[in-house]
């Protein structure tokens, strides 16, 4: 009996979640469908640019991901050890200070 019962709670528990899957997850997980330009350009919808702080002519960065496309706000990273905290760009060379320092005192 008390198996039959944690049986009829585990399906319950599936239908809930299946449910609120359906309920919430298009909201969630919202795909857009776009065309790409004869450039290879797309335009990211105004929704999303708004959301991800993606204003004006801003830079991305996109990666190969699984298949797919990642495309995030770019983010300095230093040229010399890849870390992107503390990233100072100087004629368009990204360093950290600590490189930055490594090279003040190179001698």
């Amino acid at each position: 009996m008390f198996g039959f019962i944690v049986c009829l709670t585990a399906i319950f528990i599936f239908f809930m979640i299946v449910g609120f899957l359906e309920k919430f997850g298009e909201r969630m997980f919202k795909m857009y469908n776009k065309r790409t330009t004869k450039q290879g350009g797309i335009t990211i919808p105004k929704q999303l640019r708004v959301k991800y702080g993606l204003t004006g002519a801003c830079a991305v960065d996109i990666e190969e991901v699984n298949g797919g496309l990642l495309i995030k706000k770019h983010t300095d990273t230093c040229i010399c050890c890849g870390n992107f905290e503390d990233v100072k760009k100087m004629n368009d060379i990204c360093l950290c200070k600590k490189c930055a320092g490594g090279f003040l005192h190179a001698n």
